[in-house]
């Protein structure tokens, strides 16, 4: 963990009575993620109990808008808290509350925290001309040194400066600026205001050399910098469950709530990716790829939107290529197998292997799977999906095994402008990794070994449990919590790249890059 701390806040078992600290046996975690909330009880020992999940509604208009009612993110939390008091659990053995969410949100609260519009998430990209404009303005370099983060229509100010033109009588109530899921539950058990550095690095107001919003930014465009939240460390209390929160769910009026962090953080803790060069895959709906490495003097902005994100540990930064063409791509591949929508995939997953058995991809035949806007490797702010060099002699089997080819090819270009060359073995976690074809696809593209970790929807509760357990001092370290916790998984499985002519997979790969760029251009 990072090394500020606020002494006011001090060692959170020593904020419980005696009589509290003898019967406290959980740490309640949550992850309020894009699809779903995920909850588990977790005990001394790193195992997770009690596993729930609420699935979420998301709203969209067809014009670009994602959204969320953050009320569903708090009606959640309730209803799972509600699910273990009735399975017998008492709430007195809570002894600390600490979630993480998705993150880059922009949700705007009046005096009274009520939200004055839906939660408009990381994937809304209607701020396209706002960004632009921030960009011009301020030149993109120069945000990016201060930021160290790409300015896109993703980021908190654009969105802030759609929302204010779109909405003027709502901006006039504006008194707070919540940046994530985990952020909103924390402030309705609590009361206060605050949010982590990992969540705080991709809204582009943070300045994290510094240590501090980008005040000036805010100002130069008409924002006060009391909209926004305290930055926290991770495992700092923001405070205990309020009276009124207390009756809302049931738990312990006082309970320790942490500030916790954001998905990408709390799922790198539970992967365990704690040292230099160490890397991960998440393969979700959407995705990321990310390595670990000693912070250090930011260079130029890199092509493509490559985070840089603080918080997690000490002296270390997370650079995430977040990808939005992940999972969703591999559901769509399922469809030429017979996969129909609230389907389950597993049947599917083996029918698509079996399928691909012994099939090689033609050179010529190539698909570009970008179905969906995409942030990384380039930033597309509409759908540019492409399968080229089809044949009266193309097989399904080959078009299914493109597909796979494809989202492979995407991703080592994230890895390319990553520079994760050093990188010997990559974990991979995320329900996309339950299909092999699709694993050995990445393994030869990237030419790296992966060790594909069980139980990946859990990592990121796993990471926040062995944060709090650190807190509250029943570990020493989130190392030794989560070699204690890794004896309760099944083993993880490795998968090493298959030898190959790399001259001849580097034209393809050059080839795919070119199409990409090409197809970015189209109106």
């Amino acid at each position: 963990m990072a090394s500020r701390r606020n002494a006011a806040s001090g060692v959170l078992s020593a904020a419980l009575n005696p009589e509290r600290r003898c019967m406290a046996f959980y740490i309640a975690t949550f992850d309020i993620g894009t699809t779903e909330v995920k909850a588990a009880l977790a005990d001394r020992d790193g195992g997770l109990h009690f596993q729930r999940s609420i699935a979420l509604e998301t709203y969209g208009d067809g014009n670009g808008s994602v959204e969320q009612d953050a009320g569903d993110w708090y009606d959640a939390v309730q209803r799972i808290a509600s699910s273990w008091w009735q399975s017998g659990v008492d709430a007195r053995r809570v002894s600390a509350i600490v979630l993480s969410g998705q993150m880059q949100n922009f949700l705007p609260l009046d005096q009274d925290h009520e939200p004055l519009h839906r939660a408009v998430l990381y994937s809304d990209k209607r701020p396209l001309k706002e960004a632009e404009e921030i960009n011009a303005r301020h030149g993109a370099d120069n945000l990016w040194s201060a930021l160290e983060n790409p300015m896109t229509a993703a980021s908190i100010l654009p969105k802030l400066v759609f929302w204010r033109a779109s909405f003027p009588q709502a901006f006039g109530r504006l008194r707070h600026v919540v940046l994530g899921a985990k952020d909103y539950v924390v402030l309705r058990l609590t009361g206060r205001h605050a949010t982590d550095r990992t969540n705080a690095s991709t809204t582009g107001l943070y300045r994290p050399k510094d240590d501090v919003w980008h005040v000036e930014l805010l100002a130069d465009y008409g924002f006060s910098l009391d909209l926004m939240p305290r930055l926290l460390e991770p495992g700092e209390q923001v405070g205990g469950v309020s009276a009124l929160a207390a009756r809302q769910t049931g738990f312990v009026s006082g309970t320790p709530v942490l500030c916790g962090l954001g998905d990408a953080g709390a799922a790198t803790l539970g992967v365990g990716v704690l040292d230099d060069e160490d890397a991960y895959l998440h393969l979700g709906t959407t995705g990321w790829l990310a390595r670990l490495t000693q912070t250090d003097p930011v260079g130029d902005m890199p092509v493509g939107t490559i985070f840089r994100l603080a918080g997690i540990i000490a002296g270390k930064t997370l650079q995430v290529a977040p990808v939005l063409n992940a999972g969703n791509i591999l559901q769509w591949a399922l469809t030429l197998v017979g996969h129909r929508p609230g389907e389950d995939c597993a049947e599917y997953f083996h029918m698509a292997a079996a399928e691909v058995q012994g099939v090689t991809v033609p050179d010529g035949l190539l698909f570009v799977p970008y179905l969906h806007a995409e942030r990384c490797p380039v930033e597309l702010p509409a759908p540019r999906g492409a399968l080229l060099g089809v044949t009266g002699a193309t097989t399904r089997a080959q078009i299914l095994l493109a597909v796979l080819e494809g989202a492979a090819l995407s991703l080592r270009w994230c890895a390319e402008l990553l520079g994760m060359e050093k990188v010997g073995l990559l974990k991979v976690v995320g329900g996309g990794a339950r299909s092999e074809a699709w694993l050995r696809m990445i393994a030869d593209n990237l030419n790296v070994s992966l060790l594909v970790k069980p139980d990946a929807h859990l990592h990121p509760l796993r990471g926040l449990a062995a944060l709090a357990a650190v807190e509250l001092e029943w570990s020493h370290s989130i190392q030794d919590f989560l070699r204690e916790a890794d004896l309760r998984e099944p083993a993880s499985n490795i998968l090493h790249p298959q030898p190959c002519d790399e001259g001849r997979r580097r034209r393809k790969f050059e080839r795919f890059k070119q199409c990409v760029e090409t197809l970015g251009r189209l109106d």
